[in-house]
């Protein structure tokens, strides 16, 4: 008993510790759900998940249940006592005992039948003491010895299974009552006790008396606040109460003690999570989220960052829950729903932050470079040079400055390397720089202005320097220009020296290999159209494996493996599991394999084996726009540059994605009907599909919403289909004119897996009826037409004449409605950008002014024209200049994270952002987002005279509607953007910070 009281006393210190330390760590990332993802409703007040994986969602607007892909709503149908009983859904418990999810809404308790999806309601009767005192349900809880509990505002409930009725437990003053009506939550621990929070006080249950003690609050002398609100509980038995006003306390049961309060008392606690991992989340009503690491022992909070991606959605937090493969939901009120992958703790980040000088510098990082001093150099797209000695440290930074000759030359870093005599040399858009440890830099006039890679030579004090348009040189600050390998029209990106000393040059025209024993001829490998040639034409990064074996990463054409006899190896492509094609970094880990950085996350490759792992957002990865600065650090951690600035993980502890249940069938259709099916008994479920409607069309999903939208499934109908189908990029088989027969439905994540060993959740029986005249008694039916022969062909052929014009014009009615909605489509949006037109710029920009108008919030224009657009058209032709059209499209969709964002193209090449509740900061912070998206995609223009690259002009403007014209709004934007044509195009200006 010594031993167990001196563990919970060491908890409850090193608790004390936590709440004493600031909140501090990394930004949690959160990806949000909300009304385009199905939610009815943006407050999700609770979650829960059944047996088979499905999540359900109460809300303010009905009941959800959400497969990973899409969701079904449940809601009140008016005069069907089968339906929902209330719309605004306060907890969910399920309930696994009876395959039962219990639901309180604000109009009664419901039992949801998961099997027969028939909801059945108990509402209050004030005329029968045996239902609820009180039609709003706040909490549902079933017992170990099998009784179910429900709080309402009106008090505490038990419910009786067999006769549907329920006892009253009466609130009040009296001893053994519980003196507040409102119960919040109800909780049994480990020891079989169990506790009710309510509004008055945190009281534990009396069985032997029937009756309730007070166990915290005001009147048991231990607390300042009545007003309990959740509890949670830890392996080590300890308990977490959580109070409106009143922070977290944590309590010995055994002790019959508070051991410490966790969190400020002024902090409103609505729902708390002890996860699997022994993290501690709370979830407070307007200061957002708390998570308490047991490692760091410390809070982090956060809180929602309006136009910041992967921030909380909202800082009310509603409800909280973890699924079974370990993902954290959080349930937000008026923001939608919010999802934490665990994951996402292997990877650290750095990203500059405005109020921060010590910050990493804005812009995508190009290069990372770790010298012989052990100091992390990093440049980046037009932020500069930054220089720290301990990631996520202080950084010092560099920048071009005009008043400066002693400052870096150009804000755009290309490459950093170290001479062999110590010295740091920068390549960038404007020549070389040698650092000085004085923190200046000597300027070098380099063979071209723009230098794209530098790498030592082995004569001292030479370089090899790949340029933008004069190839390879070969050059030293005291030699100048000794030699030219001319490529023809070339831009170098990337130059690596083999053992050989050969030199593999990467270029925008594909890989040359130049032998110095050899100085006449240069290799070349380039994109030909087949197996023998390059997938991609542009060579943006290559790696030099300890075997000899070159790995390039190509913009266009993924991966590529090529022998040290200048030969092709293998390609790596989204066929082999590659997440994108364009790649911008390739870096090997302590185990030899090789990952791949690209647009859209990353990938392990090991040869010849292939793609082995993918990593993106769902996989716990916050950041998966790379950019081409890549490192290996020495303690084995991987560094790789983003569009936000550096992420940094330890690739050993990155596992592959394992499945330990089976995927399953959600929904079928016979005939475009949906058939229900219940995967609750011992049965395979089966589908009857009429020989007159042979058509079937069979759902299914994974339900690991870790990895949902990259799920691979494989299925197989027995009897049709003579294997496994690979269903990539699938989630849904189709069949039609089967025979009629019996057939099994098969769905595996394994294409190895034979039929006998597919789960039953993964199947389904298909019985396709016979037709009539297959049937016994069709046999007497011909008997009797043979005595009418006549009378029957001609009542036959009318029946299918007849079934001829029906299905005739149920095709015609059909292909109008499609042509229909293809009309509406085309009358709001572009055809080439696929965004909206003018037509739905005015319309929404209308609605959202009103609606800001209303509620007194900000709206934000943002004008946007390409930059000498006519010049590209008249240069590259107008499919080039779609082409672009299409691609700025794109950036400018990725920019904005919001539902209720608007991205239009109004004209040739200009384009509107509509940004409703959005301050000038917020538009700000998207137009930069939208400049180093473009930066980053390195678009040519060679009819700018601003660069070699596109460019945008932005015009913003930022309004609190009152009672002026919406107009003002948009000739404001517009005369911003002229003026920042005016100034020199390639810039952002806000017409009210501009006045």
């Amino acid at each position: 008993m010594n031993t167990l009281k001196n563990i919970r006393w060491l908890s409850a210190a090193l608790l004390l510790f936590s709440s004493l330390t600031a909140l501090q760590g990394q930004p949690l990332y959160f990806e949000t759900l909300d009304r385009r993802d199905g939610l009815a409703s943006l407050s999700v007040s609770s979650i829960s998940q059944d047996s088979r994986g499905f999540l359900w969602l109460g809300s303010q607007g009905g009941l959800h249940r959400y497969d990973g892909y899409s969701m079904s709503l449940f809601e009140n149908e008016p005069f069907v006592d089968t339906s929902l009983s209330g719309n605004v859904v306060q907890t969910t418990y399920y309930d696994s005992s009876r395959e039962i999810l219990w639901i309180g809404t604000y109009q009664g308790l419901n039992a949801l039948d998961l099997a027969t999806q028939q909801f059945t309601a108990y509402r209050r009767d004030p005329e029968n003491p045996q239902t609820l005192n009180h039609d709003v349900v706040v909490s549902i809880f079933r017992d170990s010895k099998n009784r179910l509990w429900v709080g309402t505002l009106g008090g505490l409930h038990r419910f009786h299974d067999e006769s549907g009725t329920f006892t009253q437990y009466p609130t009040g003053p009296e001893p053994g009552q519980i003196s507040h009506p409102t119960i919040r939550d109800i909780h049994e621990d480990r020891g079989g006790r169990l506790w009710i929070v309510s509004n008055g006080g945190v009281y534990r249950y009396d069985e032997t008396r029937d009756a309730f003690v007070l166990v915290i609050g005001i009147k048991a002398g231990n607390y300042t606040s009545d007003f309990g609100m959740v509890a949670q509980e830890d392996p080590n038995g300890l308990l977490y109460f959580g109070f409106w006003d009143g922070g977290v306390v944590l309590y010995d049961p055994e002790a019959d003690r508070i051991l410490e309060n966790l969190l400020p008392q002024d902090l409103r606690i609505y729902s708390m999570l002890l996860d699997r991992e022994g993290y501690l989340w709370v979830g407070t009503w307007g200061g957002g989220l708390f998570c308490l690491d047991p490692g760091a022992k410390e809070f982090s909070q956060s809180l929602q960052q309006r136009g910041v991606r992967g921030s909380l959605p909202g800082n009310i937090i509603y409800s909280l829950f973890e699924d079974r493969t370990g993902m954290i939901w959080v349930g937000t009120h008026g923001n939608g729903l919010g999802l934490y992958n665990p994951t996402s703790r292997i990877f650290s980040h750095m990203t500059h932050n405005p109020a921060d000088g010590q910050s990493i510098a804005s812009g995508s990082v190009t290069t990372i470079f770790k010298d012989s001093k052990n100091r992390y150099w990093v440049g980046t797209y037009n932020g500069g040079l930054n220089l720290f000695e301990e990631f996520d440290g202080a950084v010092q930074r560099f920048a071009y400055d005009q008043n400066q000759t002693s400052s870096i030359s150009n804000n755009i870093i290309r490459q950093i390397v170290e001479a062999p005599d110590g010295n740091i040399w920068v390549a960038t858009n404007d020549g070389l720089n040698r650092y000085n440890e004085d923190g200046t830099f000597t300027r070098f006039e380099a063979p071209d202005t723009t230098i794209m890679s530098i790498l030592p030579r082995e004569e001292p004090g030479t370089f090899w320097l790949g340029t933008y348009s004069k190839g390879v040189v070969a050059w030293g600050p005291e030699t100048g220009l000794t030699q030219t390998l001319s490529l023809g029209d070339s831009l170098v990106y990337n130059l690596t020296r083999d053992d050989k000393k050969r030199l593999w040059i990467g270029t925008n025209r594909g890989l040359y290999l130049y032998n110095p024993t050899n100085p006449d001829t240069i290799q070349g490998l380039q994109k030909d159209g087949t197996l023998e040639g390059l997938a991609g034409q542009t060579v943006r990064t290559q790696y030099l494996d300890s075997e000899g074996r070159m790995w390039i990463g190509t913009i266009e054409g993924g991966v590529t493996v090529i022998s040290p006899d200048f030969t092709i190896l293998h390609h790596y492509g989204k066929e082999e599991g590659l997440v994108s094609y364009n790649v911008s970094a390739l870096v090997r880990d302590s185990e030899g394999a090789v990952w791949a950085s690209t647009n859209s996350g990353m990938n392990r490759l090991s040869y010849p084996s292939g793609v082995t792992l993918s990593l993106g957002r769902e996989q716990g990865l916050p950041y998966d726009e790379f950019s081409t600065g890549v490192l290996r650090d020495t303690d084995g951690y991987l560094l790789l540059g983003n569009v936000d600035g550096l992420t940094r993980f330890d690739p050993n502890l990155v596992r592959e994605q394992t499945r330990s249940f089976p995927p399953t069938i959600t929904r079928v259709f016979v005939q475009n009907q949906e058939r229900e099916l219940s995967f609750l008994g011992e049965e395979i479920p089966e589908v009857w599909v009429p020989w007159s409607q042979n058509s079937i069309l069979l759902e299914f999903a994974g339900l690991d919403f870790s990895g949902s939208r990259t799920d691979r499934f494989f299925y197989a109908l027995e009897g049709f289909d003579r294997d496994w189908v690979d269903g990539t990029n699938r989630r849904q088989a189709g069949y039609t004119n089967l025979s009629p027969g019996t057939y099994t439905f098969y769905l595996s994540w394994d294409s190895d897996m034979s039929f006998t060993d597919v789960p039953r959740e993964s199947r389904v029986l298909v019985r396709v009826e016979a037709p009539p005249f297959f049937q016994p008694w069709a046999f007497i039916l011909y008997s009797l037409l043979t005595v009418a022969f006549i009378y029957g062909i001609t009542q036959i052929r009318l029946k299918f004449a007849l079934a001829d014009q029906v299905q005739q014009l149920t095709k015609t009615q059909e292909a109008l409605e499609i042509a229909n909605k293809k009309l509406n489509y085309m009358s709001y949006h572009d055809q080439l950008s696929g965004l909206g037109n003018r037509r739905m710029f005015s319309d929404t920009l209308s609605r959202e002014w009103m609606h800001c108008r209303r509620s007194e919030e900000p709206i934000s224009l943002i004008s946007l024209d390409i930059d000498f657009f006519k010049p590209y058209n008249d240069t590259l032709g107008h499919p080039a200049g779609d082409e672009v059209i299409r691609q700025v499209s794109q950036v400018l969709t990725d920019s904005v994270s919001r539902g209720g964002d608007l991205v239009c193209r109004i004209g040739g090449e200009e384009f509107a952002l509509v940004l409703p509740a959005t301050t000038a900061e917020g538009a700000i912070q998207i137009a930069s987002t939208i400049q180093a998206g473009l930066a980053f995609r390195q678009i040519s223009h060679p009819a700018s005279s601003l660069g070699p690259f596109l460019t945008v002009s932005i015009g913003i403007e930022t309004l609190v509607p009152k009672n002026e014209d919406i107009q003002v709004l948009v000739n404001a934007s517009d005369d911003a953007l002229y003026a920042a044509k005016n100034q020199g195009r390639n810039r952002i200006v806000h017409a009210s910070l501009e006045s």
